[in-house]
């Protein structure tokens, strides 16, 4: 077992017993499903290609709205607080393709010179097309044309002429980082409803419930119960390692702020709809497990594996999301592993993408512990 003795000082066991309920029938209970989102989950911090941060919450009909965070100057006068808003398609004949239009995107002008001899405002709302993915999203918007005369060096009676409007140079978007998931807080978070996960095996038909809802499911077409059976034993293994043994319903059930997302949809906040958001079962990987992480690990970034039974059900391991308004970055983890009766380490380095700010936990193991 690992002690905190960073935070608490108190000692604490890596893993916490998950509640698996097997049953050969009907459960009889009633379960929330969770909301089918058929479009990737844009919600969180996004950067623009200029170097701008934009907060972007999604409906679930598929409605979003970009917002900079904090507001941009357009040129001397005004500023933008709002990017755009838009509607969400799926495209039919690129199957696979997102897409995204409107005529809701505020845009600013970009010679001077039409604001004071034309009149044209700093910023103006237009047109806009995209496609979308929960990676990278790109945006032209509709540049409206002048007509006008120049006198003197300067531009006189200026005329809109809607026939010469065309798009302009596209804009790009790149996920800066995905939103905070304060139901995994572990420690001194307030929470009065904790719950454990449940495994529900069930009629050939595997789930997670979390806090009444249903963020992961399998139904299997195969009526052989010893797989049947065996994967729902791995299931609880799995999201035991993965998220730990307890979720703050409280903050579960809350509704989600502007830039935060739904944890019915998109459990860990990464983007990804629940449906999809899988890894193969290493027995049988035509069969999906749930990929559920609490944390990030950036490309490239030095990370020890954890040891056995290290999950987050340690408190004090991983930080409060109360300390960023993304999820935290692991960006380096060591592992000590004693030698000569002393006892064992990992100590882990934190990162917030938006503030910078960087933080270390660690915990410790008796020499009479696993290290690899």
């Amino acid at each position: 077992m690992f002690t905190n003795n960073r935070f608490l000082g108190v000692t604490c066991m890596f893993v916490v017993a998950l509640f698996v309920a097997v049953a050969v029938g009907g459960s009889g209970q009633s379960q929330e499903v969770r909301p089918y989102q058929p479009f990737p989950i844009l919600t969180g911090k996004w950067m623009l290609d200029t170097g701008e941060i934009i907060t972007i919450s999604q409906e679930p009909g598929g409605k979003i709205t970009g917002l900079f965070t904090p507001s941009v100057v357009c040129l001397n006068n005004s500023t933008r607080s709002i990017l755009f808003t838009g509607k969400l398609k799926v495209d039919a004949q690129n199957v696979g393709t997102t897409t995204i239009e409107g005529d809701d995107f505020w845009a600013c002008t970009r010679t001077p010179a039409m604001v004071t001899e034309c009149g044209v405002q700093e910023v103006f709302r237009t047109k806009f097309r995209g496609t979308v993915s929960s990676s990278s999203i790109t945006l032209e918007s509709l540049r409206p044309h002048y007509d006008f005369e120049m006198v003197g060096g300067r531009r006189t009676n200026c005329r809109r002429n809607a026939s010469k409007d065309e798009y302009g140079a596209p804009v790009t978007l790149t996920p800066l980082c995905r939103p905070s998931t304060p139901w995994f807080d572990r420690g001194s978070a307030p929470c009065q409803n904790l719950k454990t996960p449940e495994i529900i095996v069930d009629s050939l038909l595997a789930s997670v419930r979390v806090c009444g809802s249903v963020v992961y499911s399998y139904r299997f077409t195969d009526s052989d119960q010893l797989t049947f059976q065996s994967f729902g034993t791995e299931l609880a293994a799995h999201v035991k390692r993965q998220i730990g043994g307890i979720v703050c319903c409280d903050q579960f059930q809350q509704p989600a702020p502007r830039g935060g997302c739904d944890p019915r949809s998109d459990f860990d906040c990464d983007g990804l709809n629940n449906e999809v958001d899988t890894i193969p079962w290493p027995h049988n990987p035509a069969i999906p497990l749930p990929d559920m992480n609490i944390f990030s690990i950036p490309v490239g970034a030095q990370v020890a594996p954890f040891p056995e039974g290290l999950n987050s059900d340690d408190p004090g391991f991983l930080p409060m999301s109360s300390g960023c308004d993304c999820k935290w970055q692991l960006i380096q983890g060591v592992l000590n592993c004693g030698t000569g009766g002393q006892g064992h380490s990992y100590v882990a380095t934190w990162k917030c993408p938006t503030s910078g700010r960087t933080m270390t936990t660690t915990k410790n193991a008796a020499a009479s512990a696993p290290c690899p």
